[in-house]
């Protein structure tokens, strides 16, 4: 919920075209409604592939979702819970929260963040612009999902 754990939609975009592009996976976006927001533009702009099922599944419906994914990729969030819990592969982007109390444990999921001096601090409200998600890239992310697919 908190705008201080979303990584950026651009960098959302772009893992989600390469990993159609370069892996010949299927991409389900999933989320509440309000994600249906970035969601959308994903949708419009990632091209064939993708499917958007944001605000469209309840609890039951996600956890059967990513029950039957590959991986998911994620910020620090409710799904990145779920996965673990149903043994889905996360590749989990983590801003200023506390990657090693809140992050998923399983055992080839991994944990994107920035080595910064102020994370992670755990505030509601940034002080340094969010440059601990800000300062993650695409190419980052993707190197983790990559890894991920060759296990």
């Amino acid at each position: 919920r908190s705008h201080t754990k979303q990584w950026t939609k651009e960098g959302f975009l772009e893992v989600c075209k390469r990993c159609v592009k370069e892996l010949g996976v299927k991409v389900v976006l999933v989320g509440d409604q309000q994600d249906s927001k970035v969601s959308s533009v994903i949708m419009r702009e990632a091209g064939p592939g993708v499917t958007d099922l944001c605000g469209k599944s309840g609890l039951k419906e996600l956890a059967a979702i990513l029950k039957r994914s590959s991986l998911l990729i994620t910020n620090d969030s409710a799904p990145m819970h779920i996965a673990w819990a149903v043994n889905t592969p996360v590749a989990a982007i983590f801003g200023p929260t506390d990657y090693a109390k809140y992050g998923p444990r399983g055992e080839h999921d991994i944990i994107i963040r920035k080595e910064l001096a102020c994370s992670p601090c755990q505030a509601a409200l940034c002080i340094k612009n969010n440059e601990c998600l800000k300062d993650i890239t695409p190419d980052e992310v993707f190197k983790a999902v990559r890894k991920i697919f060759l296990i």
